[in-house]
């Protein structure tokens, strides 16, 4: 009989910690429903098995059906197609083994463990339906049967780590630690696996031993890909041994993979919390922004966000007083000339802006909390360096006179707007995270956005001849282009709900754009023809429950062509009387 690796399900996470659903409590230890949780769901759900037996073709029929219901979480199913094939061959191992698995899915334990029973008694050196069996008496509360039987797989096979495994988490839920981690080590020892470091450090914390624990974690970065979860983990641990520096590093790495996860976020914040302002400034990797500008500046920064300006003639230390009417800091130069001034700090948020005093952006810094955020509004910054500032996540710098920018290095950049500007190139291949990005009225021809594939919102009209391919950014949900374009293709942009294209489109395919809600084609070359072929493949809507838009205006078939196809639709165009 050939057996499929057990599915060792990754929600370990959310119970093999101290830290578990309460996230006010950092420093919780409870175990509650380990037992329920990690005995039989985590580590000793098993695939079903594929069978080498000969059987009759019935059999192997009902044997097959059996499969797809169990798949298709239709357990009732599964046992009854297990039991049809039984009856045409009563000795079938596969199916008596699967049909204790679907019992045990359906939370007929004692039904299991008789199914199982007829396995062992046809073959009694299968060590992992013993592991199976174990499972069940697990379930039952039979925690001595259960180890009884995780042993005697262990006299069958000693290099059997599902066994190890198994009950080093009998061991870990009953509070016997010693025996949980000699079980899990011996496991390590002879196949190392990133979810036996997990289990580990989760009795290495029960034990009291915080440093192995951490050890074990980041073994787990090792030997398996890291997901949002583990992260959190590692940051945890690192945190209640008030190692916040390092927790912070870690929190940054995993929003930088997973920079949705709102609890990496909340646990960035609950690091932060523990440090002075004057800690953050000190001993967090200094983030520096380097600019050149003629005029004078008037800056505003989150509260208590110290950091240093200097223009090369002095030096002077600023504190953040915040986003209201009032807050803003102005450091005047000593004379009206080009200079290069740099801002050394740990960049929470900071806006600075022209000798206009122009604030405008205060509002939507104040929003932003602590995600980093540099917002640049100034006529007279000719260039900007953020090269060194590596935990931006947006980054605003509209209306300068800008005509390169670097952001190669920051990787966690999640929105960029560099409107209005004079660049002829951007290159964000390496801005993984990157969820917005404006770009328009610049002088760009080319703009690959091939790697971006967490883009929502992309606004780039204005610019000089822009090639654009979206076809990889599966999650655009805002697309606003304009220039010479004569065609994109939009049939992977399902999750599109507005796009305003003002180019020289002579056809255009929404047919898969299902979502779509406003729609500005105005101003391209599309004829009466194209134009009812893009109106017949718009979804159907409700108007006043929708709030679609429309325009289609100065286009060569605008006025040929067919409108009561819209509003057929629910789409009003924009000379409806509706």
């Amino acid at each position: 009989m050939e057996k499929l690796a057990i599915v060792i399900l990754l929600f370990v996470f959310s119970f093999m910690s101290y830290g578990q659903t309460n996230r006010s409590k950092q420093n919780s230890t409870s175990k509650d429903g380990v037992t329920d949780s990690i005995v039989w769901t985590l580590l000793i759900k098993p695939h079903i098995v594929y069978s080498s037996e000969t059987v009759s073709d019935s059999a192997a029929a009902y044997y097959k059906k059996g499969t797809e219901n169990f798949y298709s979480e239709d357990y009732k199913g599964a046992i009854e197609d297990y039991s049809k094939a039984i009856e045409f061959n009563p000795n079938y191992m596969a199916a008596y083994t699967n049909r204790g698995i679907s019992k045990g899915e359906s939370g007929d334990y004692k039904g299991a463990i008789v199914d199982y029973d007829k396995v062992i008694s046809l073959d009694p050196d299968d060590a992992f339906v013993y592991c199976y069996r174990g499972a069940a008496k697990s379930r039952l509360g039979e925690m001595e049967g259960a180890v009884a039987d995780f042993d005697k797989a262990l006299t069958i096979d000693p290099a059997h780590t599902l066994a190890y495994l198994n009950r080093g988490t009998i061991k870990y839920v009953t509070g016997d630690y010693e025996g949980a981690l000699s079980d899990y080590s011996k496991a390590i020892e002879i196949r190392p696996n990133a979810i036996f470091y997990l289990v580990r450090a989760a009795v290495k914390h029960e034990m009291g031993d915080y440093k192995g624990e951490i050890a074990d974690y980041r073994q787990s970065f090792i030997y398996g890909t890291p997901n949002a979860a583990l992260y959190d983990r590692l940051g945890r641990a690192l945190y209640e041994q008030k190692q916040y520096e390092e927790a912070l590093k870690v929190y940054d790495e995993g929003i930088s993979a997973y920079p949705k996860d709102h609890d990496l976020y909340y646990s960035l914040e609950q690091a932060c919390n523990q440090l002075s302002d004057k800690d953050k400034t000190a001993n967090t990797v200094a983030d520096t922004i380097t600019f050149k500008i003629k005029s004078s500046l008037y800056l505003m920064a989150t509260p208590g966000f110290e950091f240093i300006v200097s223009d090369g003639s002095r030096t002077e230390e600023i504190i953040g007083k915040g986003f209201a009417a009032g807050d803003s800091i102005k450091y005047e130069f000593s004379t009206d000339e080009e200079r290069t001034v740099t801002i050394i700090g740990a960049v929470g948020n900071l806006l600075f802006a022209s000798a206009t005093n122009n604030l405008s952006y205060r509002n939507y810094l104040r929003k932003q909390g602590r995600k980093k955020t540099l917002v640049v509004f100034a006529e007279d910054v000719l260039q900007l360096d953020i090269s060194k500032n590596k935990s931006l996540r947006h980054v605003l710098c509209r209306e300068c006179r800008l005509s390169e920018l670097d952001v190669t290095r920051n990787h966690g950049l999640e929105e960029l707007d560099c409107s209005e500007n004079q660049l002829k190139s951007l290159d964000v291949s390496r801005n993984k995270n990157l969820q917005v990005l404006f770009c328009t009225k610049n002088k760009l021809i080319n703009i690959d956005v091939s790697h971006n594939l967490l883009l929502e919102e992309l606004v780039c009209f204005d610019n000089d001849n822009l090639s654009l391919d979206v076809s990889a950014n599966k999650n655009l949900e805002f697309l606003s282009c304009g220039g010479l374009l004569k065609e994109i293709d939009l049939t992977n942009n399902t999750e599109l709900k507005e796009l305003i294209c003002r180019c020289k489109l002579t056809k255009l395919d929404l047919s898969k754009n299902k979502k779509l809600k406003k729609l500005r084609i105005d101003g391209n070359n599309l004829s009466a023809k194209e134009l009812n072929f893009i109106f017949k493949a718009l979804p159907t809507v409700d108007y006043y429950k929708d709030h679609t838009e429309i325009d289609f205006s100065d286009n060569p078939g605008t006025s040929d062509c067919d409108r009561s196809i819209l509003e057929e639709k629910g789409w009003l165009s924009p000379d409806s009387n509706m």
